[in-house]
């Protein structure tokens, strides 16, 4: 930009660059490149030029939601991917739940072998209460408590 030319050629030249670097295109960004007040703006022979920093700016805001829009289009097919890998390792890990099958199974397991001991353990407090010369009760109400208590007990 000469300092011959005349501010709106200037002007044109500012927004020309400013379109070329992509930056943010307005009013003051053009007067100041063009090295003019942004009060000349207000002069008729200005208008188109206001008008061509107005649909400069558009055509750059549109750019650039087009660009974040295909950059969110790639991001949601990339987790689209994760997400059948991640359906895939889930499906094969499970093995249609055989393996929660067989840990069910050994816990029943467990459980009735604890039943088992719990009677044994049972029958053996009688043998000895019997054979220790005790007394059996059925039920007895702890008086502190209120609680009622069945069991073998000593007098």
């Amino acid at each position: 930009m000469s300092p011959k030319q005349s501010a709106l050629d200037r002007g044109y030249d500012a927004l020309n660059t400013l379109i070329a670097k992509g930056q943010k295109i307005n009013k003051n960004a053009v007067a100041k490149l063009a090295e003019f007040s942004h009060t000349n703006f207000y002069k008729k022979e200005f208008n188109k030029l206001q008008e061509a920093i107005e649909e400069a700016e558009d055509k750059r805001q549109r750019d650039l939601l087009s660009n974040e829009v295909e950059k969110l289009k790639e991001e949601v097919i990339d987790l689209k991917d994760k997400l059948k890998k991640e359906k895939a390792k889930a499906k094969k890990s499970s093995n249609d739940g055989t393996e929660l099958k067989l840990l069910l199974a050994k816990l029943t397991e467990c459980y009735r072998l604890v039943d088992e001991l719990k009677r044994d353990n049972a029958d053996l407090q009688n043998e000895i209460a019997h054979l220790g010369g005790t007394k059996e009760k059925v039920l007895r109400v702890n008086e502190q408590t209120g609680e009622v208590l069945t069991g073998i007990f000593k007098d």
